[in-house]
């Protein structure tokens, strides 16, 4: 088992809601929620002084805070140039507990000496936004990511078909003492959002404005499914 700050993952289904600076921390005290992923690729402005007060502010939740700055080809909202993102997460690092950074990101090996050296957790996340690989792709995928000593393995793809995602969720069975990551994207996949977690996926992922991905789930309603099938594990 793994943590991120004090979040012990992997013994009860967890919820990571991805915030933007339009959140606030009084609007996410109405939600159970056990992490927040700061997705600053959405934030309107990048810059620092601005990002570092409203990460102050997040704070205030006592949450454990995962940085992303994604890009735009793995579903950023905008794009960011490498050297922009890299800077970001030189600057905010002392401010947050994980980051996540793409494991086709030419700043990925910069990144995770920059976790390592701030005694951050971090995850290297794939995203394909067109499809489900085959079970041997996953495979592949997985054997270079762990290859790079992250401390866990995020991967989110496209579902065209419920079999799609039966795939994942194969996949996630076989890894799941693995410290994964497992999303099935797209309205096909939604039901990965609740399932995955007893598959052995660490963290789902949530919204309370805007969606920051295909599928997925408003707060509201995953607290309610949560409460409906997990109220006893958490």
């Amino acid at each position: 088992m793994i943590k991120i700050a004090n979040l012990q993952l992997g013994n009860a289904p967890r919820i990571a809601l991805s915030v933007s600076d339009r959140d606030t921390p009084g609007e996410i005290a109405k939600y159970k929620v056990d992490a927040l992923e700061l997705r600053v690729d959405s934030f309107k402005t990048l810059t620092v002084g601005r990002i570092v007060s409203k990460i102050r502010d997040f704070r205030k939740t006592r949450l454990p805070l995962i940085l992303t700055v994604r890009s735009k080809e793995e579903g950023g909202k905008r794009h960011i140039p490498d050297g922009k993102r890299l800077f970001l997460f030189s600057s905010l690092i002392e401010l947050v507990d994980a980051v996540d950074i793409e494991l086709g990101s030419a700043i990925l090996k910069d990144v995770l000496k920059i976790a390592k050296a701030n005694r951050k957790a971090s995850i290297i996340s794939v995203h394909d936004l067109k499809r489900t690989p085959s079970c041997a792709e996953l495979e592949r995928i997985f054997k270079k990511a762990k290859s790079l000593k992250g401390d866990i393995f995020k991967i989110a793809v496209t579902a065209a078909s419920y079999e799609d995602v039966s795939r994942l969720a194969l996949f996630t069975l076989t890894h799941k003492k693995d410290n994964i990551i497992s999303i099935s994207m797209g309205s096909k996949g939604a039901v990965s959002r609740i399932f995955f977690p007893i598959c052995g996926s660490l963290l789902t992922y949530s919204y309370i404005n805007q969606p920051k991905a295909k599928g997925q789930i408003p707060i509201s309603e995953l607290n309610r499914q949560f409460k409906l099938y997990f109220s006893n594990d958490a």
